[in-house]
Order: structure tokens, then sequence, then C-alpha cells
């Protein structure tokens, strides 16, 4: 029946190598007939047609011919798909063999072919195709090795098969390689290999790694720094849509330090990022507008990005800085209630409040609470304070800047905090590094360069022991606050944060881990870090462990 309809299949394409193949498939030639299908299935110079394209093949199967083995496996159903694959495959038929691979580790027609999952038969049919060269196959193969479940594991196997994959363009492969090169497992430790392979996987397409190599030269990872390439990995992430790297290219041109500074084109950039509220640029946009950098200052446009960065609940930065719009009246009616609003919302998030009511011992509110036992002890610790006891004056600052029967008043809070920072109080250093940091300054209080000044008063509580300040000069070098930009110095002070249980040093450390930021790149180490800080209910830490764990 098949063959009296071949006439029919044959005048669609209009080329004499076609009318050749045609003539002979319909004469009965299996390689013919094969091509006949491949033509319909890929729809080469011809409408695509399965059923077309299934004929074909049906047609070069009865004549034994293997290629068509394989191709009419991809047309069927998964019931008979194994079969098809397997007689191929026994005939030396490389793609088939890798796809036999593959029914046998997902288990392809399982009850009804009696084909199980069989790790062992996997990996032989992987091998028999690695062997001849296919790409996926060699990937597979190196996995095995990698892992060690179905064969001893070999990291140099690994590495062998891998890189033979690699060669042929293999994504993941490629990753593999990569992570060799960057840790030295297997391999001798070469940045700049590592750093090959993960541009050749950037070279597929990968917004995300082509966001990491930007990032990774942007701040000199292993020594390799270089603007220009930071430039280039972060705008071609960019053109996939990526608005933390359209952020990331405008910080570039904003700082003036990897490239001249061009301010212009860092406000281009992140005005394209921030159709993505994650990508931070509308917090960016906020500080420039509020300050007058690139632009005329504005602080209508200033509260207008700050309260969009504030979108995500973690922007306490911004939520601050709306308290502060409002509390003076810039951009806004001057309103104390809503400011007092905005404050209490950042307080609720900010890390460093909780970890003060573990260090303080007292029981934290954000509400104003004019309470007789509140009235009673305000004026205890203004009678202490005056007597000099600084942890009494530091109480005293906590007092004014959350309203504890005491007016709301961040002048006088941080006027208490410096008395007791001047004594040698680590906490109210600490606290006095953060009011010059987060711009909750005593008014008369002037300092030329902030940045440097918040990160002395760090230093100052830090080496005095204090958890949360080591936390906080760590972010210092982490970001490049007040100081040249050094992972392995963020590392750490967050290692010594750690040391002592606290939950947000023991989250940095984590992160330092996962991502190779000043440490040895170590997933188990993360985990280990991340399990610590998950124990005591915190969510991100929970968060990353569901992602490693994958």
């Amino acid at each position: 029946m098949e063959q009296n309809n071949l006439n029919n299949s044959c005048s669609i394409k209009n080329d004499t190598q076609f009318a050749i193949i045609c003539k002979n498939a319909e004469q009965g030639d299996a390689e013919s007939q094969y091509k006949m299908g491949k033509y319909y299935e890929d729809g080469d110079g011809v409408v695509q047609n399965y059923p077309e394209a299934i004929k074909w093949y049906r047609l070069a199967v009865q004549q034994g011919h293997a290629g068509a083995q394989c191709a009419l496996g991809r047309c069927y159903s998964q019931y008979e798909i194994a079969n098809l694959y397997r007689k191929a495959a026994e005939q030396g038929h490389v793609e088939a063999q890798y796809r036999l691979g593959e029914c046998y580790y997902n288990s392809y027609g399982e009850g009804n072919l009696g084909l199980k999952t069989d790790e062992y038969e996997s990996f032989k049919w992987y091998l028999r195709a690695a062997e001849q060269g296919h790409a996926k196959a060699q990937s597979k193969v190196g996995g095995a090795y990698y892992c060690g479940d179905v064969v001893e594991k070999n990291i140099h196997e690994a590495v062998k098969w891998y890189k033979k994959a690699a060669e042929q363009g293999d994504y993941w492969a490629q990753s593999h390689l990569a992570e060799f090169y960057e840790q030295g497992n297997g391999v001798e430790c070469d940045y700049h290999e590592a750093f090959k392979w993960y541009a050749k996987m950037a070279d597929q397409g990968d917004s995300w790694v082509q966001f990491d190599l930007g990032d990774w030269y942007s701040n000199g990872r292993y020594g390799i720094k270089d603007g220009k390439e930071a430039i280039k990995w972060f705008k071609r992430a960019a053109d996939s849509g990526d608005c933390c790297a359209m952020r990331a290219v405008g910080d570039i041109y904003y700082e003036g330090v990897l490239v001249d500074k061009d301010l212009k084109e860092a406000l281009k950039w992140y005005r394209m990022a921030i159709k993505d509220y994650e990508s931070g640029a509308h917090y960016k946009l906020a500080n420039c507008y509020y300050n007058g950098i690139g632009v005329e200052q504005d602080y209508s446009e200033a509260v207008k990005f700050y309260k969009e960065d504030c979108v995500f609940d973690t922007r306490h930065i911004s939520q601050r800085m709306v308290g502060i719009c409002y509390e003076y009246g810039r951009g806004v009616e001057q309103n104390f209630a809503e400011a007092m609003e905005w404050y209490n919302k950042a307080f609720r998030l900010v890390e460093y409040d909780e970890e003060l009511e573990k260090v303080l011992g007292i029981d934290y509110k954000f509400e104003c609470d004019n309470s007789e036992d509140y009235v009673k002890s305000a004026a205890q610790y203004k009678k202490a304070a005056a007597q000099g006891d600084p942890h009494a004056q530091v109480m005293l600052g906590l007092y004014y800047s959350r309203s504890y029967s005491l007016e709301f008043n961040r002048d006088k809070a941080f006027n208490w905090y410096m008395k007791a920072a001047e004594q040698g109080d680590a906490v109210g250093q600490r606290m006095v590094g953060i009011c010059i940091e987060h711009n909750l300054l005593y008014t008369s209080y002037v300092e030329e360069n902030k940045e440097e000044s918040a990160l002395k008063w760090y230093r100052l509580a830090a080496n005095q022991g204090d958890s949360e300040a080591q936390r906080l000069l760590g972010v210092c070098y982490e970001c490049g606050n007040g100081v040249p930009q050094d992972y392995v110095e963020a590392a750490k002070w967050y290692s010594l944060s750690a040391e002592q249980g606290n939950i947000y040093g023991l989250k940095r450390l984590a992160d330092c881990y996962r991502h190779g930021h000043g440490v040895k790149e170590s997933r188990t180490e993360a985990i280990k870090l991340y399990s610590k800080a998950a124990a005591q209910g915190d969510d991100y830490a929970q968060y990353q462990l569901k992602v490693l764990e994958l």
C-alpha cells in the first residue's frame, strides 16, 4: 500500500539531487529511503511531515538500515523506542548507542518492553558511544567516573572524558572542566584555563555565566582584573535581558575605577535596569537624584525611586531614606508620623537590630511604647548615663532612636552612642559606625569621608570581639565601602563573626564559600554554615540549603 503511494511524495522539493534520491527510494534503495525520511522529519526543502517521514523510515527499517531504525525511534512513542535503538546500537550506530544508554538511565518502556532502570547497562552504552566520539556520551562517562556510583571513582578519568566532550562544545562538560581547573580538582589549579572554559560556556549564550565572568573581571577574582573584559561580559548578559548586568555596567561607569568615570553612561544603564526591581538600580538612581550626582538634585525623583526600590521587603536602606525625606521634608511634605512609620519598617528588617537584642538582652519593640516600666527604665538610664556608664549611654541612645518613653530624637541618640564609643564601649562604637554609614547622624557631627569614618568605628568594635561589628566590617571589605574591595579580608572578618555564632556572619561566610569569594569554593563548607544558620530558624539559610541539596 505504502509503495503504491510513493509517487505522490516525490514532487515537492525541486532539485536534481532530491529527484535522484526520490527515484532511488521508490526503487527500494534503503539509504535513499532513509534520506527521504530525514527530509520530511527536518522539513528540509519540503513541508515538515512526520507521518511521511515515518513512512519512509519504515521502508528503510524493513531492510535493516540502522540509521532509519534510530530515526524511527525518535518518531515512535516511548514504548517502541528502546527496541529500535537496541537494533541500531548493536550495529554500531553511535547515536542509537547513546540514546539506548539514556533509555536504561530513564527507564523508557518499563512495564511494556521489560526494560528497567539499569545504570550499569546505561554506562555500557554510553561508553560505546563515547569511544566513537559522541560528545554527550563522553560527558556522561565523565560524570560516571566523577561520581563513582557505577564505576570506581576516578577523577583523572573524569577529567579525560569531560575534556573530550568539552572540546566538542558540550556545555556541561565545559562547566565541570572549568570547576576542576578553578579548584585544582584532578588537574593542576589554573585560573586562566578555568576562565577559558567559562568563556566557552558564556559563548553558548548562558547569561548567568556571562554575568559571573563580568563580576570576576570587575572584582579581580584570582588576580585577573580587567575593566574592559568586565564590561564586555556584563553587556553580553545585558543583551540577554539580565537587568542585574545592566546595573553592574552602570556601577562600573559610576565608580570610574576600572574605566574612565562617566556618570551619563552610568545613569543610562541604571535606567535600563529599573524594569527589574531586584537589580538594585532603583536605589542607585535614587541616590543620584538625592545627592545630585550626574543629574540635577531632585528630592522628588529620589523619593519616587526609593519607594519603588521598597517593593522588595528587604530594601531597608531605601525605607530608611524615605523616612529621612519625610522627617526633613525633602521631596515630600514634612510628616514626622510618616517618617516614623518608614523608620519602623526599616528597623524591623535591618540585621543589627536583631543582633543587638541578643547582645544587650532587651525586649526589642518597634512601636512607640510609653508604659510605666519604660518610663522608669529611661529615668534610671539617664541617671547612670550622666555618671558615665557606657552601657546606660548605649541604652539611652536606643530609647531615643526607638521612642521608648522618650521623644524620637536621632541627634540625641547619636550623641549618647558617641559618648559610649569614646569610652571604648564596643556596642557604642558599632552603633556610631551604623549611624554614620546609614545617614542617622547627629547634626553637628561632620566627617569628610563617611564611609571611612564608619569603617574606623566598626574596626574599633570588631577588634574588641564584637561579632556584629566584625560582620559589618566584612561587608565593607566585600562591597568596597570606604576601603578597597578585598574578598579575602571580608571572609576573615565573617569567619571571626561566625565563630561566635552570629547568624549573619554565618550566612555571609556561607555565601563566600558558595561563590569562592576570598576562600576556596566549597559546597560542603557552604552547606555546613547554612545549616548552622538554618538551625536558628533563618529563612534565607533554609532556602539556600534547599537549592544546594537539589
